[in-house]
């Protein structure tokens, strides 16, 4: 991209957020069709990497998720066409895209390349967007225990529980120190309860698969209690950012 371009992606006008916040309403609501109808209008932002990139994510949930091989391959394009390699991802900004392409190949089981992108892609998940990281963290350790890598997803699930729960990320990023005590007395979202669960389910998961018995009926009992039932948590969604 020359200087000219970067500048101008940039600059980007009142207008052309308030159409970026519609689009992402409308896709929100599931309303795909009016959200691509809103996209289309930034066509000038030719350069825009995310203009581009929901577009490609708008169309794939307008198909119902079927169409996934188009879905790919239009990915695989717009990284090329960015010249965005993954061996030298160094812009947080990027990382859903490699996140969605990783999401394509880990329910193609191909755990390998799933590996390799989500190792790059997790660097960057203290900087990255709340929802996303948490996304990023959850498809990691399903991608690990997928291929019996036990001990490095239990270590992963100590350290998201650590990151996400015990201390707000916000607060993280901003350098304050917060102790448990003060921490504890939040009120937990809905959203921040199904996460601190779905990292349970996981955990019971790693103790069953390292034939940890008794720590696997505690988790479970745990998870019985706050009527969650136990089963496999599956990422089915990519992301629109």
């Amino acid at each position: 991209m020359t200087d000219k371009e970067e500048k101008y992606v940039g600059s980007v006008s009142q207008q052309e957020c308030e159409i970026a916040e519609t689009a992402l309403l409308e896709f929100n609501r599931g309303n795909y069709n009016n959200c691509l109808q809103e996209i289309n209008k930034l066509e000038n932002r030719t350069f825009d990497f995310k203009v581009s990139h929901n577009k490609i994510v708008a169309e794939y949930y307008k198909s119902e998720l079927k169409k996934t091989e188009a879905f790919q391959k239009n990915l695989n394009y717009l990284l090329n066409q960015f010249s965005i390699r993954l061996e030298k991802l160094d812009d947080v900004d990027h990382c859903v895209a490699h996140f969605n392409l990783a999401v394509v190949y880990f329910h193609n089981n191909q755990y390998t390349q799933t590996l390799r992108i989500m190792e790059r892609v997790y660097k960057f998940i203290e900087p990255m967007d709340e929802t996303l990281a948490k996304q990023v963290g959850l498809l990691l350790v399903e991608l690990q225990l997928s291929v019996k890598q036990i001990d490095k997803a239990m270590t992963l699930l100590v350290y998201l529980e650590n990151y996400f729960t015990n201390t707000s990320v916000t607060e993280l990023k901003g350098g304050k120190n917060v102790g448990k005590e003060q921490s504890d007395k939040k009120s937990t979202t809905p959203v921040e309860e199904s996460f601190k669960k779905k990292l349970a389910v996981y955990k019971a998961r790693c103790y069953l698969m390292n034939h940890n018995l008794e720590s696997f009926k505690k988790e479970v009992a745990v998870l019985q209690n706050s009527k969650v039932s136990y089963c496999m948590f599956q990422i089915s969604n990519v992301t629109f950012k």
